[in-house]
């Protein structure tokens, strides 16, 4: 898993540099490939204080939400994606598609 290569990266990163959001972001996503759901999501959520205006963190809390079956949270990220990145079509499908059902 390309995820396992990564991982070191990002934790050696972040050792040198705490407040590098996107290190952060993509530590997250790692971890939720690799089932560390909680973990997954404290990354994001600190990737979200550090930089509240990054969109990545909030696209990949709503996926983790959307996976655990957790709509009203999923649909709240992806709005707040769809606010900061209103040129990307992608944030609209995921709201348009979560919040009918």
């Amino acid at each position: 898993m390309q995820q396992d290569k990564a991982l070191p990266f990002y934790t050696r990163a972040l050792e040198l540099m705490p407040n590098f959001a996107a290190a952060r972001c993509n530590l997250g996503t790692c971890y939720r490939y690799e089932g560390k759901i909680e973990e997954a999501i404290g990354q994001n959520q600190i990737a979200i204080q550090i930089s509240p205006n990054m969109v990545d963190p909030y696209v990949n809390l709503g996926n983790i939400y959307k996976d655990m079956g957790r709509l009203e949270e999923a649909i709240a990220c992806y709005r707040r994606a769809t606010e900061l990145d209103t040129g990307n079509n992608l944030h609209y499908s995921n709201l348009g598609v979560y919040s009918a059902d």
